[in-house]
């Protein structure tokens, strides 16, 4: 295993992996400190990051908190004389 087909697998999940000397730093993509993990071993960056990666998947199942918050807007259509669908200008005025 190297350092390189780890970082791939954990970008792949969503998760990022960096390397300062033999320290392995593993965090979600624009992560925080306080959400980071360091390591000395590829495989526990693995094991840690692929389940950092099936934890976030697992808050994020069911609908987008936005949408829940915010609810679309009707518009209102235009009725022009010949119906909603056909407005026309009259440019004798």
């Amino acid at each position: 295993m190297t350092y390189k087909t780890v970082q791939e697998a954990l970008r792949a999940a969503g998760i990022v992996m960096s390397k300062r000397g033999e320290t392995h730093r593993i965090n979600f993509f624009f992560g925080l400190e306080d959400t980071a993990h360091y390591t000395t071993s590829l495989q526990d960056a693995l094991e840690k990051g692929l389940a950092m990666a099936r934890r976030q998947r697992s808050v994020r199942v069911g609908p987008d908190p936005v949408t829940l918050l915010v609810k679309p807007i009707q518009l209102p259509r235009f009725q022009g004389p010949l119906g909603p669908s056909y407005a026309r200008h009259d440019s004798s005025v």
